[in-house]
């Protein structure tokens, strides 16, 4: 089988530009004057399929890091919803008041008095 060093930049463009560009799949490849069948045919070619497997796993993590760097930086902050999202994704969160929940019901208490 063929590595990725043997796909053509055509087809390398191609799949850069369906996750940089915005539209659906077959008006990005039109756009590029690809014809989706040409495109499909393209995925029979176990090293282009490969290719473009990789390319997803890499940008889905890409994107997961990116989510987590937010999130971080949102906790740092101080902002609740972050702080929740944090606790509930650690699975530190219950449905039962938790310090955070007691805290802020604290404070709109003393807020109303």
């Amino acid at each position: 089988m063929k590595d990725s060093t043997h796909i053509t930049k055509r087809r390398r463009d191609a799949v850069d530009a369906l996750f940089s560009e915005d539209g659906s799949l077959d008006e990005i490849l039109i756009q590029r004057g690809i014809a989706p069948g040409v495109f499909l045919s393209w995925l029979d070619d176990p090293a282009f399929s490969l290719y473009l497997q990789k390319q997803v796993q890499a940008r889905a993590q890409a994107a997961v890091l990116s989510a987590w760097k937010s999130l971080a930086r949102g906790v740092e902050r101080g902002e609740s919803n972050a702080l929740k999202l944090f606790f509930e994704l650690k699975n530190r969160h219950t449905d039962e008041k938790n310090a955070f929940d007691i805290h802020m019901d604290e404070e709109s208490r003393k807020a109303a008095a």
